[in-house]
């Protein structure tokens, strides 16, 4: 699945989550921290993974989700969730211009 990932996105998960960061929603911020721009809420990348992979297995149900966030995702910008189906489970890996920026397992047990 592809999405892109709007600076709008990232303040509404911002106001819904309660996390504000400034590196989350201000340019001047993610600058100062290295990056161009704001980076998206590792939590958000979770979410969009978890609503993906529900929308793809809705009668399973996962118990447990891991993840690894392997590099920052600077938006605006466009991902590709890619899940692989496991026994009782399914991994989800999450690029960005081919770049791997996470990478879970959702396990049903």
């Amino acid at each position: 699945m592809k999405r892109t990932i709007t600076a709008d996105d990232v303040k509404q998960f911002a106001l819904v989550s309660g996390d504000a960061a400034p590196i989350h929603v201000s340019v001047e911020a993610a600058q100062e921290a290295g990056f161009t721009q704001p980076i998206a809420h590792g939590l958000y990348i979770m979410a969009l993974c978890e609503a993906y992979v529900k929308q793809q297995y809705p009668e399973q149900v996962f118990h447990a989700c891991q993840g690894q966030f392997l590099a920052p995702l600077q938006v605006p910008n466009e991902i590709d969730i890619l899940l692989t189906p496991e026994a009782n489970a399914v991994e989800v890996s999450v690029t960005c211009h081919m770049q791997l920026v996470f990478k879970g397992i959702f396990k049903e047990q």
